[in-house]
């Protein structure tokens, strides 16, 4: 990542996926390429499970969505959570309340934030996360038929 080409990052591994903190960022926000998350300067960007940690474990659950979704990350994922999907994000919570649940028995909150904070997207939960249709694939390898010529 080209972020610490022009500013200080704090680098660290997260059950397998590499953090990229923004250290003088003051701006909110993270985004996941492959199995780099990169988070800001502020809000809930600790290594950890629980309080302080919110924001990277959810990070952390879109790094688990596209290692369901593979190629199908960016076209359904990425795109849309850009666009301000609420499914996305939601379904970035339920996969990592899963993970740290089946792994370390730790127990999501989904009102550690109130439902009014512009953060509570990042810890609501929903009962299932949306796996991707087989369908979906077939449109990807169709898409780029006409790129192999």
């Amino acid at each position: 990542m080209l972020a610490s080409t022009f500013r200080r990052v704090d680098v660290g591994y997260y059950h397998g996926a590499t953090i990229v903190t923004n250290a003088l960022d003051g701006k909110d926000g993270g985004v996941l390429l492959g199995n780099y998350i990169s988070t800001a300067g502020r809000g809930e960007v600790e290594l950890g499970l629980g309080k302080g940690s919110y924001t990277t474990m959810y990070e952390f659950g879109h790094y688990l969505q596209s290692q369901v979704y593979g190629p199908l990350y960016l076209p359904k994922i990425g795109i849309q959570s850009v666009g301000g999907a609420s499914w996305t994000e939601h379904d970035a919570n339920y996969r990592a309340a899963r993970y740290f649940n089946d792994r370390h028995g730790f127990k999501w909150d989904s009102n550690y934030y109130d439902p009014s904070h512009p953060y509570h997207k990042y810890s609501y939960l929903p009962n299932e996360a949306k796996d991707p249709k087989w369908w979906e694939y077939g449109l990807i390898l169709l898409a780029g038929i006409p790129f192999l010529f």
